[in-house]
């Protein structure tokens, strides 16, 4: 998800209309993924380097992603939709207070349900995520040569299904 302030400059509306925007059209983009038989998407919502934008950014983005979550449930169109189940992963502890209410509302409300699956990275970078799931393996063993795939696996926040390519974004 990029380009939302992008958007907003172009469109002559604000920064909070174009994240708006964006999260509008994020949504039919997941039902056409969905529909089209893809099982399961991770998106990034929130990066860890987002925390170095201007506050009133920060603001906008923990407002959007409360009320985008806090409004998901079963009768939410979507999920209803696609049986969708919600995890959130990344450094949730980093998060405020509402942020993390909101989270755990929407998980809840769709952690039986057995159709697609949405992670939404919050909070994340793949590179933290790798360093995480090593330091986490290398705090279970005594010698380095038991960390294997599977033991790294076991320690990522993306679990199931099992990650098998991480895409990261070019460096500036």
């Amino acid at each position: 998800m990029d380009g939302n302030r992008r958007y907003a400059k172009e469109n002559s509306i604000s920064i909070a209309a174009g994240y708006l925007a964006g999260a509008k059209t994020l949504m039919k983009i997941l039902d056409l993924c969905f529909d089209c038989g893809i099982n399961a998407i991770s998106l990034y919502a929130f990066s860890l380097e987002n925390f170095h934008r201007p506050k009133e950014q920060i603001d906008i983005l923990m407002k959007l992603l409360d009320g985008t979550l806090g409004e998901i449930g079963e009768n939410d169109p979507l999920v209803k939709k696609h049986g969708i189940k919600i995890r959130v992963l990344g450094r949730l502890e980093l998060l405020e207070e509402s942020a993390l209410r909101a989270i755990a509302k929407a998980m809840d409300a769709t952690k039986n349900n057995q159709g697609k699956v949405l992670n939404i990275c919050v909070a994340y970078t793949g590179r933290d995520e790798i360093a995480s799931a090593i330091r986490e393996s290398v705090s279970e063993f005594d010698f380095p040569d038991k960390i294997t795939v599977k033991s790294l696996t076991e320690n990522m926040f993306v679990d199931f299904p099992p990650l098998d390519i991480l895409i990261l974004p070019p460096r500036y």
